[in-house]
């Protein structure tokens, strides 16, 4: 219901038991194991403290943008404080190894205190509002998904795919393409 309706890429799930299980069952395989010790020392936390993010709800949208598109990453986050800080944490550890430098953009959109980081040709942005937890790469996204404004759930080719698909209105996750544009 915020995704903006002119998405052209969405792709959602949620995390929660299943997804316990399935990380329960990649832990049985000793090279996972050591690929994800490997991980964790780069990271400077454990893994399954940043997967505790990904628990709720989670939906990664694409938009068209130029030079490149706009993608965004939502993450449901009843405690936005406790997600922000395992995304900023993540977002940290993972700039070490890219060549990053502080952006120039405003630290507020729409009312809300922004994270920025520049990465060669792109502006890593994320914040906490509205109880989601959103990283992304595009300017004015925070505005975008606050405004009112078309969104995906009422676009006609979103809704009519799903009908087709006979998707139910609960679905542990999909994937959504506008092939056409």
């Amino acid at each position: 219901e915020v995704v903006p309706g002119d998405a052209v890429a969405f792709l959602a799930f949620k995390g929660g038991d299943a997804y316990a299980e399935q990380q329960r069952e990649l832990e049985k395989n000793p090279a996972y194991r050591m690929g994800v010790r490997e991980f964790e020392r780069m990271l400077g936390m454990p893994l399954s403290s940043l997967l505790k993010v990904f628990e709720d709800e989670v939906a990664l949208y694409v938009r068209p943008g130029s030079p490149i598109p706009e993608v965004t990453l939502l993450i449901e986050a009843p405690n936005e404080q406790d997600t922000l800080s395992k995304v900023d944490t993540a977002i940290t550890a993972l700039t070490k190894a890219l060549p990053a430098e502080p952006c120039h953009a405003p630290t507020q959109e729409a009312g809300v205190e922004v994270e920025c980081v520049g990465l060669e040709e792109v502006e890593l942005r994320w914040a906490a509002f509205d109880q989601m937890v959103m990283v992304t790469i595009g300017q004015g996204a925070i505005a975008e998904l606050r405004s009112d404004d078309d969104k995906l759930a009422d676009e006609e080719g979103f809704n009519d795919a799903r009908d087709a698909a006979g998707m139910p209105n609960e679905s542990v996750g999909f994937i959504w393409l506008d092939l056409e544009d």
